[in-house]
């Protein structure tokens, strides 16, 4: 970077805010480190960031964030990035006007104060990929700070905010604002949607109506323009005047002065000033003294909105409450804030929820992870009548390119839709929502899986919180640099062993081989604890006295360890401890039966309890009367993975942070932790493994409409079928492969089929109800591979699947006759009226028949080309991997016929 001071000294900004009215408490961590707290707000403030970042100190604020932090400052003189983290990320960097580093120390001592009364709205929201940019540019050595948004810039403004290209933003556009004016509109007002293209759309809309006037009213912040208010009146009858400018600061002052049209030419009847169609976007910033003013301006029109209201939250509700009966509104929101249960609720008092279109942004992610729709386009309707009754429409969108199907979609009656108008659109999924179900389940949940909704609903599924004694975060030691030590610094400071607990101190830290199980052995560092030492005082003596006590015993390195941090002593929040260097209570005694990370993955660990410490940058599970080995099979199954992800906030591809109530917010269907959930391998050492646990916990829950809906959470792999016998990782990595080109996939397969897995599929072929013949037949072939003959094996084996599916059907007593010299299967109809099917003895024919989709689509495409490649006598390439796949999926078939999973309607994994 090119500054040009030094870091500031941590205890002159203690002084600084010690000084301050705004500031309540201070906590410092080491020299980098101070949190914060103000009378409604705390934050995390970062000293020296550009030196921790290069040093890989910064992760470690992680650990140090309080749930109740609003956000974090970091500093870099005269540099400072600012970052917002309470229910979305907002942020950016603001270089200070000190000429010296006691001047900076002076700013940064205001700015915080300011932060801690205000909050962090005077900045822009973040996106999930503009987080990434915003550490970067802390360590940048070039000053470098485009993409991050700084104060009072003038920031360049997007169109939708999500990067789209330029020919879906105008389709997107066309659709909403073809939506919105549906009908010729009285009035129209659109909220602070500056630099989005639909502003254009309804300018030239109304500038080609005669009668309609303007009303554009700028945001301001520090002089710079942020937003705009447009609002369009018609006036039947009178020219259209110029467009009138006003100021945000002076119109939202008096509520009146919303509707006040006395400034228009012509002084038109003021009376009937309600809005046809209203457009709520976003402002490209969040100035403090616009959002003050909203604020001010909810309470005085009684909105019923909480009082930590955000700027789109305000703008949809004064826009709802702006609406003729029977008018339309299009309202973009942050996901987090449309999906909270009262914020809905508030809508659905209000109206109707038309739609709800989730965009996400079409760039690719990272490796391994799962998109993140974070940006909801909200269609509301003014219509209070019958709301129960309505289906929501909820559109999910990541096309590459518009398609004008789309529009169908939005605008047909309800009764012409249903969730498969989607199915052909690229990058497009279509569901019909039951508004109640927005209304009494978890909205989050509803919006992410609709289809879940008879899950979130049956009688045995429950949240977290219920089936178990408590959920709570690990110990917050006041003084992590203090008491957390590591092997290292345990023999420099010559600490007897009788003082220092094995601390766990986050999800980064390494786990026992055996899996997900963390025990002391799981960490490397160790925690100062004097809890043992300190009962043998009957009362609780001076500070004098036990530091005298422990030097009379020979313990002179506690004592001195001690003494030379007494400065902590002075610390708020160890003030309240009987000794402030012995923060640890008894609680840690008594400790959980599973973790999870607060920033992490989603993973979850058994706890093997053994004493160790436990950080806050856990939260751990005390199950109760719950089996604690059926729980966390349960919660490592897929449905249950996704699940938990969908109820935390993403902070990066992989990881997410959750809070206590994300946690107790889980759904947990009873039923599956009693359907023997412990005597499946685990942690899973197969692919196989992990589709067994996917199933016990679907075919746990007793209804059937529940098993299908949470089914429909498992991605389907039975196209991978033949990679059953890879461990988790080797898994992952055959993904990859598979991503790269199937030939790469194929051949790392082929590679890890060893003799132990052929027995096996041998073994197993055995217990499947298949003619005798074939067994022997299968075992000849597998000698064949065995020695290299991957062709003759191939000629021998592509028969086989037909085979497969004859003795099945023969098993079943389907008739099984010929016509014209060619074997016909007959499968019964299920009723009277339906006539019975004839299945004629072709490899394709029977798989389209019998075959579930996914593992009969890998066979249609994979097997039916071999079979024919075979018959043509065509040269077959790659003849070992394709033999090892061939064979694997007849194994995979005859797994199939033995769980009586052909033909079937049922879950099939």
């Amino acid at each position: 970077m090119t500054d040009t001071l030094s870091p500031p000294n941590r205890a002159d900004v203690e002084g600084v805010l010690r000084n301050s009215s705004a500031v309540e408490e201070i906590i410092s961590y080491g020299d980098n480190w101070i949190q914060v707290t103000g009378d409604s707000r705390s934050l995390l403030l970062c000293l020296g960031a550009e030196a921790l970042a290069n040093s890989g100190g910064l992760i470690e604020g992680s650990e140090l964030l309080d749930p109740d932090d609003s956000g974090v400052v970091f500093a870099t003189a005269p540099m400072v990035h600012v970052l917002g983290i309470s229910d979305y990320h907002c942020g950016g960097a603001e270089r200070l006007s000190s000429d010296s580093t006691e001047a900076f120390i002076q700013d940064l001592g205001e700015m915080v104060s300011k932060l801690l009364v205000d909050g962090f709205d005077d900045y822009p929201e973040l996106t999930t990929d503009e987080l990434p940019l915003f550490f970067s540019n802390i360590i940048s050595d070039e000053g470098n700070h485009e993409g991050t948004p700084i104060k009072g810039s003038g920031r360049t403004l997007r169109g939708l905010p999500v990067a789209w290209p330029p020919d879906v933003e105008e389709g997107m556009v066309d659709l909403l604002a073809d939506w919105l004016l549906f009908d010729n509109p009285k009035n129209i007002v659109d909220l602070c949607s500056d630099g989005w293209s639909l502003t254009h759309r309804l300018l030239d809309y109304c500038h080609r109506e005669g009668d309609v006037t303007l009303r554009l009213v700028d945001l301001p912040s520090e002089g710079t323009r942020v937003g705009r208010l447009v609002s369009a009146y018609r006036f039947p009858g009178q020219r259209r005047t110029e467009a009138v400018e006003c100021n945000l600061n002076d119109i939202l002052k008096e509520p009146a002065e919303q509707t006040d049209l006395d400034q228009f030419e012509g002084n038109p009847d003021t009376e009937d000033t309600a809005a046809s169609a209203v457009v709520a976007g976003f402002c490209s910033g969040r100035p403090l003294d616009v959002n003050e003013s909203l604020k001010e301006r909810a309470s005085a029109l009684n909105l019923g909105l909480p009082p930590r209201l955000s700027l789109p939250t305000y703008l949809t509700a004064e826009g709802i409450q702006s609406l003729d009966e029977g008018g339309r509104g299009v309202f973009v929101l942050p996901f987090r804030q449309l999906a909270r249960q009262s914020f809905l609720q508030y809508i659905f008092d209000q109206g109707q929820l038309h739609s709800v279109l989730l965009l996400d942004d079409p760039e690719e992610p990272g490796e391994g992870a799962r998109r993140s729709v974070e940006i909801a386009i909200v269609l509301f309707e003014k219509d209070r009548s019958d709301n129960d009754s309505k289906a929501v429409r909820l559109v999910e969108m990541e096309a590459p390119e518009f398609d004008p199907r789309l529009n169908r979609l939005v605008q047909a009656p309800i009764q012409q839709l249903d969730s498969s108008d989607a199915a052909d659109i690229t990058g497009v999924s279509f569901h019909l929502v039951n508004s109640a179900d927005l209304r009494e389940l978890n909205p989050r949940l509803v919006l992410r899986e609709p289809q879940i909704a008879p899950f979130l609903r049956a009688e045995e599924t429950r949240e977290l919180g219920d089936i178990v004694d408590k959920i709570q975060y690990g110990v917050k030691s006041g003084a992590n640099d203090f008491f957390y030590l590591n092997s290292d610094e345990v023999d420099q400071l010559d600490l007897p062993s009788k003082f220092l607990t094995p601390v766990l101190r986050g999800p980064r830290d390494p786990v026992d081989e055996e899996g997900q199980i963390v025990t002391a052995g799981s960490t490397d560092f160790y925690a100062l604890d004097l809890r043992e030492f300190l009962q043998q005082f009957d009362e609780n003596p001076p500070e004098e006295t036990v530091l005298r006590e422990l030097r009379r015993q020979g313990f002179r390195s506690v004592a001195d360890y001690i003494e030379s941090h007494k400065e902590l002593s002075e610390r708020a929040s160890l003030q309240m401890r009987d000794y402030w260097f012995c923060p640890f209570d008894s609680s840690i005694d008594n400790p959980p039966d599973l973790l999870i990370g607060r920033f992490s993955d989603g993973t979850w660990y058994r706890y093997r309890g053994d004493g160790a410490i436990i950080d806050q940058s856990w939260y751990g599970v005390w199950c109760g009367d719950t089996d604690p080995d059926s729980l966390i099979r349960l919660l490592s199954s897929e449905p249950y993975e996704l699940l938990i992800q969908h109820l935390g906030q993403p902070m990066s591809q992989v990881h997410s942070q959750y809070t206590i109530r994300d946690i107790s917010q889980l759904p947990i269907n009873t039923d599956s932790l009693d359907a023997g959930l412990d005597e499946i391998t685990f942690p899973p050492e197969r692919r196989r493994d992990q589709r067994q646990l996917d199933q016990a916990v679907v075919n746990g829950c007793s209804e059937q409409t529940v098993r299908e809906a949470l089914a429909t959470l498992i991605e389907p792999d039975d196209q991978f079928a033949w990679a059953w016998f890879l461990s988790p990782e080797e898994y992952e990595e055959f993904q990859r492969q598979y991503e790269i080109g199937e030939e790469a996939a194929r051949e790392y397969v082929a590679e890890r089929l060893s003799e132990r897995e052929i027995r096996k599929m041998l073994t197993e072929i055995e217990e499947s109800p298949l003619r005798m013949e074939r067994w022997e037949t299968m075992a000849e072939l597998a000698e064949e591979y065995r020695e290299g003959h991957y062709r003759l094996f191939m000629y021998g084996a592509t028969p086989q699947f037909e085979g497969f599916i004859m003795d099945w059907a023969e098993n079943k007593e389907y008739p099984i006759f010929k016509r014209d010299g060619r074997p016909y299967v007959q499968i019964p109809g299920d009723t009277t009226e339906e006539e019975d099917q004839e299945i004629p003895k072709s490899l394709g024919a029977l798989i389209e028949a019998f075959i579930p989709r996914g593992f009969g689509d890998f066979l249609q495409d994979d097997i039916t080309t071999l079979r024919n490649t075979i018959t043509h006598g065509e040269i077959i390439e790659m003849s070992h991997e394709r033999a090892a796949i061939c064979f694997l999926a007849l194994h995979t078939l005859a797994l199939q016929i033995r769980e009586d999973r052909l033909g079937t309607e049922d879950y099939t994994p």
